[in-house]
C-alpha cells in the first residue's frame, strides 16, 4: 500500500482540485498525533468534510482538551496515511460520535487506497 499511496503523493501536483479535510490531532512530546478509532480490532482515520462536523464529534465524545480540529490538505492527508498511520486500514467520513450511533453499528470506512485514489482524482 504505501508505494502506490507515495506514487500518487509525487503525482498530487498533476491532480483536478483538492478539497479540504478536518482531522482530530494533538501535541504531545514535540510530535503531532491524530486521533485514529479502533473498529473490530483495526485502526480507522476519523476524517470531517466540514469543520462543523469534526466540533461537533469533538463536543459530543467530550475528548480532552488537549484535542484540536485541524484542517489538512489532501499532500498532508496522503502524507499522513503513507507515514505515521500506514497502519490505518480504513478511513471514517464523518463518522457519527459513539453516543449517537447503535451499540453494534461500527462506523462505515473506505480503503485507503480507494479513498487517496478518489482524493486524486478530485472525487472526495
Amino acid at each position: 500500500m504505501t508505494e502506490s499511496l507515495t506514487g500518487r503523493l509525487a503525482d498530487s501536483s498533476r491532480s483536478r482540485s483538492h478539497a479540504s479535510w478536518w482531522l482530530l490531532a494533538r501535541h504531545r512530546g514535540g510530535q503531532t498525533e491524530v486521533l485514529t478509532l479502533t473498529c473490530s480490532g483495526y485502526e480507522m482515520l476519523p476524517l470531517f468534510g466540514f469543520r462543523e462536523e469534526a466540533e461537533m464529534y469533538l463536543q459530543i465524545e467530550k475528548l480532552d482538551d488537549d484535542w484540536q480540529i485541524r484542517k489538512t490538505s489532501a499532500g498532508e492527508l496522503l502524507s499522513v496515511l503513507t507515514g505515521p498511520y500506514a497502519s490505518v486500514r480504513s478511513v471514517a467520513i464523518d463518522p457519527y460520535p459513539s453516543t449517537l450511533s447503535y451499540e453494534a453499528a461500527e462506523p462505515a470506512g473506505i480503503d485507503p487506497e480507494r479513498f487517496v485514489s478518489r482524493v486524486m482524482r478530485g472525487e472526495a
